[in-house]
């Protein structure tokens, strides 16, 4: 691993990472815990466990592969292709499953809604590290204490974080904009072969911040 820098600018950078973390893995637990859910009350701990456990070691997995893979341009495209379909996936939803008809069914599909995440939370966490600095193998440090805080956020304050999107129902929508936004610049920046930093975060930053003005209701 290349050492680790540090400079005053990774500080919001850090905090702007946090939260879309902590949104993510709010995300995350909802789908666990409606996975989880189908199965019987005892049974239902020991898979958010499991489930929660797998997370960790996933994440753990996709920050050591995707740092190295994120810097050929052909690998750095798929994945900005995956975050673009993840995104629209929110929005055009499949039917509804069929109940797991056991307790490792449900583990293993817990344990597959946990990669998925995963890979999605790194690649979206490596593209905004790298519109900061060009040597993300540099800023690894970043990236696993978003994770980190991420998968705190996973463990202890889910039920928080369930009270601000129902506070702002728009967040969860603008959330997965941003990963869209996101998945974008991954596209577009190597087939360009030119920074687009100085439209990327604007428009993603103003996308978040929409995301907290609350519905006016009709009188």
């Amino acid at each position: 691993m290349a050492p680790q820098v540090f400079s005053l600018v990774d500080i919001p950078l850090l905090l702007f990472l946090a939260g879309f973390e902590t949104l993510l893995s709010a995300d995350n637990s909802l789908a666990m815990a409606m996975i989880a859910k189908k199965l019987q009350p005892i049974e239902q701990k020991r898979a958010l466990f499991i489930g929660i456990w797998a997370g960790l070691i996933f994440r753990l997995l996709a920050v050591i592969f995707a740092s190295h893979l994120i810097h050929y341009p052909s690998i750095q495209v798929i994945g900005g292709i995956y975050l673009v379909f993840l995104a629209t996936r929110h929005f055009f939803p499949s039917k509804e499953t069929k109940p797991a008809r056991s307790f490792w069914g449900a583990v293993a599909l817990i344990e597959l809604t946990d990669l998925l995440f995963a890979i999605d939370s790194i690649l979206a966490a490596l593209a905004l590290v790298k519109s900061f600095d060009a040597n993300v193998s540099s800023k690894l440090w970043l990236i696993y204490s978003g994770g980190a805080i991420g998968l705190v956020t996973m463990r202890f304050a889910a039920a928080y974080i369930v009270r601000l999107l129902h506070h702002f129902p728009r967040l969860e929508v603008m959330t997965h904009i941003g990963i869209a936004i996101i998945g974008l610049k991954l596209i577009f920046e190597p087939i360009l072969a030119a920074p687009v930093d100085w439209i990327f975060w604007p428009i993603l930053i103003t996308t978040l911040a929409l995301g907290f003005v609350k519905k006016t209701k009709n009188r």
